[in-house]
């Protein structure tokens, strides 16, 4: 209740602080504003959740600014009810919308206030009852696996004061061990032997396979998924008593999933409306693009500071790859813990899922510089909202936290000797023989692309249709 009377006031305070900057928007006197933010707080809580439901697909298709056409909408609702509320159009309600989220995200950060025990979460716990099995004392497992990150760097960054909840976790309920990987030491390899107990016949990322004269590539939805059916075949994978997959490489034979790569062709295999909970949340999307940005300037900050001091060894970091961290970093990671929430408030048995940020980071700015260091501090808060989330489920969980692969930090080959690996390769062949070159294709759309056909399959209303239209026109 404390909370949410300061939220409240926080609200008021950032209405106020609009009134006085914005042009088109006034407010008359005090009451009119408290009531106002009250009025918001009712809409968004009873309104907004169908709002979503119905609009989901066309959100995501606008990479989540629908939803705030959804806030601007129900601030002129809301202006509508209460006496001494003026907002000129509908353009001043849309930056009213993002200046409230704005100084919502400023002040929750300063006064450390968990944005996750809002009030809207109430929301999140309602609409989860839908899928919600039973109260039972039979307790289930999430798996939260930090992509890249090897055993002695993550004792370094519990000793350094990185990752504190970790740290109290590994004082009061867990131990941590180390482990050899299989080779190859790479994500295909060891998440398919941890969720699917096999990893046969998986030598590295990419490879040419032989008897198919064809380039075989886990970040190829059609190749993962066939790799994964034949290694199914023989045993049961680790999810597959109803267990849900989120942004990993194999299912483990979840039933539900989001984001995996060897589900993502699949029709029926479906989730429960993950990112709908991420959307009830009228913050949520603005929050997710201010830390966006920050990312962004941290990216070309350290960048510029490795390029200035001549830190070595370091690889470019130019051109949109500062977008691509921001996307695993922020994007994939904030869509991964609202999944997480959601299914665990929904009773899930259990959930597996890949953070793959620092990963990302460390491939590029190093594996224990503070770039990567400051991925491994974010991810550990979003743990312990996890951790919170655990009290309102049906059921309770075991919490395990795992890595894939470790790495280590050095040149690069090109650096190392002046030369690429290819090239030299290539020196010692005939002419009538060459290194086969592998395209990547940007996967961006196609993410975004699968991500909406599985929601769209799992009702059937207008805005689903439309969608599958606009999308069979992309494939």
């Amino acid at each position: 209740m404390l909370r949410a009377v300061s939220i409240w006031i926080i609200e008021v305070i950032a209405v106020a602080i609009l009134a006085w900057l914005l042009p088109g928007f006034t407010v008359e006197n005090l009451l009119a504003g408290i009531v106002f933010v009250a009025i918001i707080g009712l809409l968004n809580a009873l309104v907004r959740p169908f709002l979503i439901r119905v609009t989901l697909p066309l959100t995501l298709l606008t990479f989540g600014f629908f939803s705030l056409l959804i806030n601007a909408f129900l601030i002129l609702v809301a202006r509508e009810i209460v006496p001494g509320i003026h907002i000129e159009s509908f353009f001043t309600a849309m930056v009213l919308a993002v200046g409230l989220s704005a100084l919502n995200a400023l002040f929750t950060s300063l006064f450390a206030i968990d944005d996750t025990d809002s009030y809207y979460r109430n929301v999140v716990k309602k609409t989860a009852k839908k899928h919600q099995v039973s109260k039972t004392k039979k307790p289930g497992v999430i798996f939260l696996e930090i992509d890249g990150l090897s055993y002695p760097l993550f004792q370094r960054a519990i000793q350094n004061g990185y990752m504190p909840t970790l740290a109290r976790w590994l004082r009061d309920t867990h131990h941590v061990v180390g482990w050899e990987t299989d080779l190859a030491s790479s994500t295909p390899g060891c998440q398919s032997g941890i969720l699917n107990g096999n990893n046969f016949d998986i030598p590295a990322f990419r490879w040419f396979n032989r008897k198919t004269q064809k380039v075989e590539a886990m970040g190829n939805p059609k190749d993962a998924s066939a790799v994964e059916a034949k290694l199914l075949k023989k045993r049961n994978g680790l999810l597959a008593k109803g267990g849900m997959s989120v942004n990993n490489m194999f299912s483990g034979g979840a039933k539900y999933s989001l984001l995996t790569m060897s589900n993502m062709l699949k029709r029926g295999v479906k989730g429960h409306k993950p990112l709908y909970f991420f959307f009830v949340d009228p913050y949520n999307f603005t929050r997710m693009i201010a830390l966006f940005v920050v990312d962004i300037y941290y990216e070309i900050k350290d960048n510029y500071y490795q390029k200035r001091q001549d830190v070595l060894p370091r690889v470019h970091r130019g051109g949109a790859y500062p977008l691509m961290r921001a996307a695993t970093t922020i994007g994939m990671r904030d869509a991964t813990i609202y999944t997480i929430i959601g299914d665990l408030l929904a009773g899930v048995p259990s959930i597996y899922s890949t953070f793959v940020g620092y990963d990302e980071v460390a491939h590029h700015a190093g594996i224990e510089r503070s770039q990567a260091m400051f991925i491994l501090q974010g991810l550990d808060k979003q743990f312990a909202k996890v951790e919170k989330a655990i009290d309102q489920a049906p059921r309770p969980y075991h919490l395990v936290v795992l890595s894939d692969h470790g790495q280590s930090q050095g040149a690069t080959f090109l650096q190392r000797y002046e030369i690429s690996l290819e090239d030299l390769v290539n020196s010692y062949l005939s002419k009538e023989v060459a290194v086969l070159k592998t395209q990547q294709a940007d996967e961006s759309w196609d993410r975004v692309n699968i991500m909406a056909n599985q929601l769209t399959h799992e009702e059937d209303n207008t805005s689903q249709k439309l969608l599958r239209k606009g999308l069979k026109s992309k494939t």
